[in-house]
């Protein structure tokens, strides 16, 4: 069975989200018994769950600019890193 991690960074639109929705969906025609995850920081993952696909969300740029006084942004690097290494 194969996995395939998915990685879209972006905030408060639906361009880059919509695309992974096309490529997940595609990839389940192709390959029923493929393990997919996302990583994102969209604010509207929501949509991936609809259509239940698993996703991982991180903080997005936009919640790291109004909090210039927590260690997010290395928060942010710490999860992605873990997300990779354990899928």
């Amino acid at each position: 069975m194969a996995r395939i991690l998915l990685y879209c960074m972006n905030g408060t639109g639906l361009g880059h989200v919509i695309r992974i929705l096309a490529v997940s969906r595609q990839l389940r025609k192709l390959a029923p018994d493929t393990d997919i995850l996302v990583l994102t920081s969209s604010e509207n993952s929501g949509i991936l769950l609809q259509e239940k696909i698993v996703s991982v969300k991180i903080t997005s740029q936009e919640t790291v600019a109004l909090n210039q006084n927590l260690p997010i942004r290395h928060l942010a690097s710490a999860l992605t890193a873990q997300v990779f290494a354990t899928f």
